[in-house]
């Protein structure tokens, strides 16, 4: 359900305003709402540059996270400033130890001869060439016209050198010039830098717990300045701030409390929403809807005005995951891992994992009703033989999916009819009038055939179908009174003529909308059939290789068991995925929209500090 809220003008005398805002902080219960458009302060502007570096120095120095350095406490300035240095240096560094390392295999090849030998011998007319060629281009006779020496001989490539005269065609290579111990000099001391620059990255790493107490710092204080500078009106010249805000109403009497002790003005009383006015939104639901939240929220929260549906999509949901995934054996697997892993996590995490022993429970259910347990057919075990008909075939689970679509989509109605209702418009006899129509129907044209030709059920079946009809005709659009009166606000004839003409066009287009739609939003149930289905086929089909290539001689039970555990594996996590995105595709699609979901509000977010980055 959707918390009540208040609403809260405040009016304080300047000097007393820091003080009053740090009440509200600590009280951590109002919702401030911005009064003018938002400037950028210079000291807004520099904090959120800091929060900014913060923020990416934190990022980047998550890889050198190193458990065996203990925490240091070096400032943030400087972890700040030095970091994008070294990260900058690290893989230049790196690029030039490659190269080196190249050269000294290179340098290998050729041996270790020294360039200014080789330049004093140039300059006594004894000139060196040097050639790597492919060894399919090779020419041996090359070695007879002048001096030459093979240097190495691969299967890839002939390193030789000429003395005098070059080989005529051939490009010449330059090989490196310094000696073997020069390069691995070079190297070692790169590889010390490198280990330095590493060494001093896992201590800045070390620093993080400084860096984020900084950052919870400068986002409080960020936040602060934001209420000061964009929330806060004046008047008198600056001698009495205004600050406007949201308050749930169950906070409503500590947040009264607080005002009456320190003699805090608030302008008439504290007030609900008027019509035009948006307030945050904040949810309240009991443990299991509870759980349910996060999905809603991927799509939107619920508006102010309607209602949320959270709690009533909840067992749906879980429903719908156990008939996608299909299978007791992977369901039961979910619900033991969320059983284990909720000991070793943090409390914050520890509803997702209760999430996921419902999902993982619910999957277990439907597997059993299925017969299927790891690709397994329940049907055809001995051990299950009394209860086999208890199993259902694909035929039974096909109808099963068209009629919790029927169910679902009926039920969203319902919800539709409270929640325009709730809203105050006239739209909800509309959504009623459709109601009616499928009672009527699955009474007289369904359950009860005989009785529609037997008075006076006949009379109620005509009737019913008569309200029906009028009621989604002329109450499928909105009414309201300026337009069925004139300029002196009475009511005239020829625009209540003309409005019914208009209400009864949309009314026309509405049946045709639903007819259309709610076919096809019933049809898209059938995918809770289709993948609980495929799920079970490419398990049995998993179960099948494993046991004919588990007959092979020797390696057979290694085969075997790889298969069983590679295959399930695979399976096991694209049916996990399909069971939830295809429930999540039936809630935000076929059930939101019947259920007449708007959404588009803002999540209550009370002026508090912050705890946690």
């Amino acid at each position: 359900m959707i918390v009540p809220m208040l609403k809260y003008v405040f009016f304080v005398y300047h000097r007393f305003y820091d003080e009053f805002l740090g009440d509200l902080e600590k009280m951590g219960a109002v919702h401030i709402e911005p009064v003018r458009d938002a400037c950028l302060t210079q000291d807004i502007a520099a904090l959120q540059d800091e929060e900014a570096r913060l923020t990416q120095t934190l990022t980047q120095l998550l890889p050198y996270t190193d458990a065996a350095i203990p925490a240091t406490d070096i400032p943030p300035a400087t972890v700040i400033a030095e970091t994008p240095t070294l990260l900058r240096q690290l893989p230049e560094r790196d690029n030039e130890l490659k190269a080196l390392r190249q050269m000294l295999a290179e340098k290998q090849q050729w041996g270790d001869f020294s360039g200014v030998r080789i330049r004093e011998l140039a300059e006594q007319g004894i000139s060196l060439h040097f050639y790597d060629v492919p060894a399919k281009k090779f020419n041996a006779e090359w070695l007879h016209d002048v001096p030459a020496e093979i240097i190495e001989q691969t299967a890839r490539s002939v390193k030789f050198v000429t003395v005098g005269a070059p080989v005529c065609g051939l490009s010449e290579v330059q090989p490196p010039e310094k000696q073997i111990a020069d390069i691995q000099d070079t190297i070692m001391q790169g590889e010390h830098t490198v280990d330095a620059i590493r060494t001093r990255l896992r201590q800045f790493a070390a620093a993080s717990d400084v860096l984020k107490s900084r950052l919870l710092d400068v986002r409080n204080m960020l936040q602060w300045l934001d209420i000061r500078a964009n929330r806060t009106d004046e008047f008198g010249d600056g001698t009495v701030q205004i600050l406007q805000g949201w308050t749930p109403r169950t906070s409503a009497k500590q947040l009264t409390d607080y005002l009456a002790a320190h003699s805090i003005l608030v302008y008439g009383q504290p007030i609900a929403p008027d019509e035009g006015e948006i307030p945050p939104v904040k949810l309240r639901n009991n443990r299991f809807s509870r759980l349910f939240e996060p999905i809603g929220a991927l799509y939107s929260l619920p508006n102010y005005r309607e209602l949320d549906l959270t709690a009533f999509f909840a067992p749906f949901f879980a429903l719908f995951f156990g008939c996608c995934l299909g299978d007791a054996g992977y369901g039961l697997l979910i619900l033991l891992c969320a059983t284990i892993a909720k000991f070793f996590t943090a409390q914050s995490l520890r509803p997702y994992l209760t999430l996921g022993q419902w999902l993982g429970g619910a999957t277990v259910v439907m597997g059993s009703i299925f017969g299927t347990f790891f690709g397994v057919p329940l049907v055809t075990v001995p051990a299950f033989a009394q209860v086999k008909d208890m199993f259902l075939d694909s035929n039974r689970i096909f109808t099963m999916a068209l009629l919790l679509g029927v169910i679902q989509v009926v039920f969203a109605i319902i919800l539709r009819v409270i929640n325009q209702f709730i809203q105050g418009t006239t739209l909800w006899l509309g959504s009623l009038g459709w109601l009616l129509l499928f009672a009527v129907a699955g009474v007289f044209e369904y359950f009860c055939k005989e009785l529609a030709a037997v008075p006076p059920y006949s009379f109620i079946r005509t009737a019913g179908y008569i309200i029906a009809g009028a009621l989604i005709l002329f109450f499928s659009a909105e009414w309201k009174r300026k337009m069925l009166t004139n300029a002196a606000g009475r009511l005239h004839v020829g625009r209540i003529a003309l409005a019914s003409l208009q209400h009864v066009g949309a009314g026309l287009w509405d049946v045709y909308s639903n007819v259309t739609g709610l076919v096809g939003d019933i049809l898209s149930y059938v995918r809770l059939f289709a993948l609980g289905l495929a799920g079970s086929i490419l398990g049995l089909v998993v179960n099948n290789m494993a046991v004919e290539f588990g007959r092979m001689p020797y390696i057979g039970p290694v085969v075997f068991v790889l298969l069983l555990l590679f295959g399930h594996a695979m399976n096991f996590a694209l049916s996990s995925l399909g069971a939830f995105v295809h429930p999540m595709r039936l809630t935000f699609v076929e059930f939101y929209k019947n259920a007449g979901f708007s959404g588009e509000s803002r999540v209550f977010t009370p002026f508090r500090k912050i705890s946690e980055v």
